[in-house]
């Protein structure tokens, strides 16, 4: 009962940054960020690939949960969000453990902090199981390219019409 509770009535967890509420009858035990060879790591650079995993837990089973995701800015700006179902994904039924990969071909987030929020919700995103609000704050490195702003945008310039183009970089 503790546990319990919706937004407006957020549990901090000792230790944590953020607040998490829900019924409680599934939990997010854990969330980690993995690198290109699925290995933990503290600050991930632009462009790299990315995993997000989290780990779920269910006191009872239930059945098409979805997984949410949403990364901000230090600030609180959403950056992005998305979640399983709006990909066509289906997490079916969990009866006790279960782990949910959230995989980022090229992170396109330029240098900066940001805070990922997580949440396991019923299949139609209103019943929050277990929402974990800023349960990790992230550093992003940026060395590969010189952006400046929020995202990376692949892009490609061309001239013409002009004398002697040089090519830098």
């Amino acid at each position: 009962s503790e546990y319990r509770g919706d937004s407006h009535e957020a549990k901090k967890t000792p230790d944590e940054i953020g607040s998490r509420w829900g019924s409680g009858e599934a939990q997010i035990t854990r969330v980690e960020t993995l690198d290109g060879n699925r290995q933990p790591v503290e600050h991930p650079r632009t462009l790299d690939p990315l995993t997000v995993r989290v780990y779920l837990t269910a006191h009872a089973p239930i059945q098409d949960s979805v997984l949410i995701a949403r990364i901000d800015q230090l600030g609180g700006h959403t950056v992005w969000q998305s979640s399983t179902r709006r990909n066509g994904v289906t997490i079916g039924r969990i009866e006790s453990n279960a782990t949910v990969d959230l995989h980022f071909p090229s992170l396109p987030l330029l240098e900066g902090t940001y805070e990922l929020t997580v949440a396991l919700t019923n299949q139609t995103e209103i019943q929050p199981y277990d929402w974990w609000e800023r349960r990790i704050r992230f550093d992003v490195r940026q060395y590969v390219n010189a952006d400046q702003g929020i995202v990376s945008i692949p892009t490609t310039w061309a001239v013409t019409g002009a004398d002697d183009i040089i090519q830098l970089g």
